[in-house]
């Protein structure tokens, strides 16, 4: 009985101690001091969207945008950098390195080539993760909710995409009649972009409304798509579903010499689609989803202005405008989601101990906040919660060099008419 009650006073004696200190490991594909004259526009874009990691921590951690959540403000928080250059075999490494170490949660894992199969490695790891991109069907958690446990991504899924262009389409041939339903499909051959066109001709075939009448597939960097033109323009079909990497523009130039771009003809792009940076007619009234980004301005000055305040030697690509003119949302609403779960750990009383994978992720889809551009909460499968609207490119404004995107109320208010002969 004495053992009895000195064990039961020594586990009561046992006070929950919060950690002065709390660390995450972000998983980028190339760092800034790789970046040199020889980098190609992609190695640019990844160092300086990975820089923005840090960027974003510490913004957070700040408090320079008010309206902001601050968590974690009593601890020390640090960012420890892993990269792959590009290779998803280095990434895998650096999972199964971090597990080895005793961590159980890493973020960034970008993009699909390493978040796939990262997110079959983490099951057997119990690692949990929480992607800035992973936006491919296989990781779609409708579709296998119970394949993927420990994965959570803050992108908005190809699979929620397809679904709100498939509807949209459908409900244009309801409303207009024939020539809404004949599609030609059109992909470069990626592993990305073909999920995207697969899915969406999976899921034609399934409802049944739209005909696919026509596919091709081109090869990224491919100079000469005549042939492939030619079978979408014999098809008939007006509307033209693409996910095309890189040679968008080539394409259009080349279909606007068959008479494919006009107003009797549609054209989609995915919501990742780069449309160029000059002005150009044949990208008007192109249709694409994207997030309903409804919190807007003035929310993005804060960012804007910080950006441009902030050292470029700590923070790669900033001291300047935005790049490309993008606010780099994803990686600060990783980390204020990572931050915000953390803060949920420490009061559950088990920040001071290795994490189970599970109480990374529960902790994940409690998380809900108003970030820059739009509301940030996950579904119970760990699918983010989005706001989504179909919008249409016009080429007559543009804005930090892109082309503006409208938010699509009517077909006629894109510029098409009557699809039919």
């Amino acid at each position: 009985h004495t053992l009895l009650l000195v064990l039961l006073f020594a586990a009561c004696s046992v006070q929950y101690e919060s950690p002065e200190k709390v660390s995450f490991n972000v998983i980028l594909e190339f760092p800034p001091s790789s970046i040199d004259d020889s980098s190609s526009f992609a190695e640019v874009f990844s160092a300086t969207i990975g820089a923005s990691f840090l960027f974003g921590m510490d913004l957070i951690l700040n408090g320079t945008c008010t309206y902001l959540p601050a968590p974690l403000q009593d601890k020390e928080v640090t960012l420890n950098h892993y990269y792959t250059y590009g290779q998803a075999a280095v990434g895998l490494s650096h999972i199964v390195e971090l597990a080895e170490a005793g961590e159980s949660l890493v973020l960034g894992v970008r993009p699909d080539s390493l978040a796939i199969p990262a997110a079959t490695l983490s099951t057997v790891l119990d690692m949990a993760i929480l992607s800035a991109d992973g936006i491919g069907v296989r990781l779609d958690k409708d579709l296998a909710p119970l394949k993927y446990p420990y994965f959570t991504r803050i992108m908005l899924s190809l699979t929620q995409q397809v679904n709100v262009l498939h509807d949209l389409l459908v409900q244009l041939f309801e409303e207009n009649g024939r020539g809404w339903s004949d599609i030609a499909v059109l992909s470069t051959i990626d592993q990305g972009d073909l999920e995207y066109v697969n899915y969406f001709i999976e899921k034609a075939q399934q409802e049944g409304t739209l005909n696919i009448a026509a596919f091709q597939q081109i090869l990224p960097g491919q100079d000469d798509v005549s042939l492939e033109l030619d079978s979408i323009e014999k098809s008939g079909a007006r509307i033209i579903v693409t996910s095309i990497s890189g040679i968008l523009m080539d394409v259009l130039e080349q279909a606007g010499d068959k008479g494919l771009v006009s107003e009797h003809h549609v054209w989609t792009i995915n919501s990742l689609t780069q449309t160029g940076f000059a002005p150009s007619p044949l990208i008007q009234g192109i249709l694409t989803v994207q997030p309903n980004f409804n919190n807007g301005q003035p929310r993005e000055d804060c960012y804007i202005e910080a950006y441009a305040n902030a050292d470029p030697d700590t923070y790669y690509g900033t001291g300047g405008p935005l790049p490309y003119g993008f606010v780099f949302d994803n990686p600060l609403d990783t980390m204020m989601t990572a931050m915000l779960a953390a803060e949920s750990i420490d009061e559950q009383e088990m920040l001071d101990q290795r994490v189970p994978a599970s109480v990374w992720t529960q902790a994940f889809r409690e998380v809900s906040y108003s970030s820059i551009k739009t509301n940030v909460s996950f579904t119970e499968t760990g699918e983010r919660i989005f706001g989504i609207e179909l919008l249409y490119a016009d080429a007559q404004q543009f804005a930090d060099g892109l082309p503006a995107l409208v938010p699509f109320a009517s077909i006629t208010e894109a510029g098409y008419t009557d699809l039919r002969d």
